[in-house]
């Protein structure tokens, strides 16, 4: 049989035991954080978002314009398997009633005062009226 005081140094132990481990984790995440802080940057960016379909022959236009000229940060095309437009009319990917003018995003990322510049231009020069943005932060890892 146990005795009461060898119970309460075990428990004692223990509870050091538990305190230590404690202590060093949380020191070990608040370091871990201050390192990561120090090798983490983060930016301003605006994110754009341009909506247009593939009848409307744009995206090879808009993707070398992106690229080429503005050199934007960052740009991936999505392709819609369903969506409607202004006019109301569906479109589709499905089998019986396949579109060849579906949904497409051209969504695209840099610098607030450049992503203003690349909307303003596609605009103006390209007709395009649904353009969508916002601001993020953009979190850079350098090593």
């Amino acid at each position: 049989m146990f005795r009461l005081s060898e119970i309460r140094l075990e428990l004692h132990g223990l509870l050091s035991i538990f305190a230590i481990n404690a202590v060093f984790g949380v020191a070990v995440v608040w370091l871990g954080t201050l390192v990561g802080n120090w090798f983490m940057a983060t930016q301003s960016i605006t994110v754009v978002r341009i909506y247009l379909r593939e009848g409307e022959h744009l995206l090879t236009k808009i993707i070398d314009f992106l690229h080429n000229e503005e050199k934007v940060s960052g740009v991936t095309v999505l392709q819609g398997i369903m969506g409607f437009g202004p006019d109301g009319q569906i479109r589709t990917s499905r089998l019986l009633d396949l579109s060849l003018d579906l949904p497409l995003i051209i969504e695209f990322y840099d610098l607030p005062e450049r992503a203003d510049s690349v909307i303003d231009h596609l605009q103006t020069h390209m007709g395009l009226s649904h353009v969508v943005s916002w601001s993020a932060t953009s979190h850079l890892r350098s090593l």
